[in-house]
């Protein structure tokens, strides 16, 4: 009788201690979406109520089951309460979805939770919303002013884009891979482009944002986030966007685009597809337009756009496609930032603060009432104006330099060098003259 007493007494105290340990573990009690219903280009929020007597609980985390990329820390509101928002990004298609909620304690060990929590939020995508942004203003970025004199002696006032900051990134704006057209797989793509010596990457790839992809190596490449979307007038490459898939048409996607805060570059604009003249007298609030595409020119276009009193910076781009005469790093951005990060990257990019490459190295200065242009490599310069037309040509001293000095009536000048030996082009952004008061 007495063993049997001390058993059922083991037994009830195993007992109170499981129901302690048990009242002990936190517990989700509600896990909520806002809205219920979210749409692509929404913020989706997910609020949820812990209870955690023990304090053992330091960081929530929500992982969207169906997209694991998309996860994010929750963050504690108050006493009991954690949030948690992120974009409903384009390619989140109508549909139901599940939030698993992750708890870790301070050493970021998983902590179990008590049974009965509340362990995923689930929620339904409705079908997307078209999204009216108010018209592109012209694109005007600031830019730098220096006052000189002309060779004639007149003052004038050149402006241009060039900041001379600390450093100088080689980048890609415009590639594919096999999410949309390409042939080559976005981690073996970002491992081309890493091996090439860019600094910075932004895959293209067609009415599809291609996320965070690593190379095979593990070599360091800042990525941007982007997209090339079809529109009525021409492709249009998407810079630091993450937009809905929608088709819209060209000025739209531009209003779209720059109302988010992105960039558009009018893509490969005297290819089959590209854009007649009607076209380009219909769009405003383009940032960049490619000057090359794949060795092919298309400064006609660029000059055109100058020659109306746009700016517009002039950018190198390979679209790449991984067919057997696509090559990476044929055509390229070199940026000048004082980081190679996202934010300081596309900022150059907004400001011209570049220049466009298919191999040579430029280097820029406005020194003396002139225009000092340097390169890598012996070659020569041509200076160009309104409408393409050649204001003059230099060929590289024994210091691969050119002078051009400013005559005040010119309207911009660009400047085209050519490397000798093999061809290869560079293109600086344009200087902009006007008289001085």
């Amino acid at each position: 009788m007495r063993i049997r007493a001390a058993w059922l007494s083991c037994l009830l105290v195993i007992a109170l201690a499981a129901n302690l340990a048990a009242a002990l573990l936190p517990r989700i009690t509600a896990a909520t979406a806002d809205p219920e219903r979210p749409a692509p280009g929404d913020t989706l929020r997910i609020s949820c109520r812990l209870e955690d007597p023990a304090g053992a609980v330091s960081s929530l985390t929500g992982v969207l089951r169906e997209f694991p990329d998309l996860s994010g820390a929750l963050q504690k509101a108050s006493a009991g309460a954690w949030g948690f928002a992120f974009p409903m990004t384009a390619e989140i298609q109508p549909g139901t979805y599940h939030l698993d909620l992750v708890a870790r304690d301070a050493q970021g060990l998983r902590v179990p939770l008590a049974p009965g929590s509340v362990t995923t939020a689930t929620f339904s995508v409705g079908a997307p919303q078209r999204v009216t942004a108010p018209p592109a203003p012209e694109f005007k970025p600031p830019l730098v002013s220096v006052r000189m004199a002309s060779v004639e002696g007149r003052p004038i006032e050149v402006r241009h884009a060039y900041r001379g900051l600390a450093n100088w990134y080689k980048g890609q704006l415009h590639c594919h891979t096999t999410n949309s057209d390409g042939k080559t797989a976005p981690g073996a793509l970002v491992g081309k482009y890493a091996a090439d010596g860019c600094a910075f990457l932004m895959i293209s790839d067609h009415e599809v944002v291609t996320r965070d992809e690593q190379s095979p190596s593990g070599q360091p490449l800042v990525r941007i986030l982007g997209l090339e979307r079809g529109t009525r007038e021409g492709d249009m490459v998407c810079i630091h966007f993450l937009g809905q898939a929608h088709s819209l048409g060209g000025q739209e996607t531009i209003n779209t685009v720059t109302h988010y805060g992105g960039l558009v570059m009018l893509a490969h604009p005297e290819h089959a597809t590209g854009y007649d003249r009607r076209e380009l007298d219909g769009l405003r609030g383009m940032a960049l337009v490619e000057a090359c595409n794949g060795g092919v020119d298309s400064t006609r276009t660029w000059d055109y756009l100058l020659s109306k009193g746009m700016i517009v910076w002039g950018a190198a781009s390979d679209d790449f496609h991984g067919k057997a005469e696509d090559a990476t790093s044929r055509d390229f951005v070199v940026v000048n930032a004082d980081e190679c990060a996202p934010a300081a990257i596309v900022e150059s990019l907004r400001l011209g603060n570049f220049y466009a490459s298919e191999g040579p190295t430029l280097a820029f200065a406005l020194r003396d009432g002139a225009l000092r242009i340097s390169a890598d490599a012996p070659g020569r310069f041509m200076f160009r104006g309104p409408y393409g037309l050649r204001l003059g040509q230099q060929r590289a001293d024994a210091n691969h330099s050119a002078v051009y000095e400013f005559r005040g009536d010119e309207q911009y000048v660009r400047v085209e060098f050519v490397r000798g030996g093999d061809g290869k082009r560079a293109w600086s952004q344009p200087f902009f003259v006007a008289q001085g008061k």
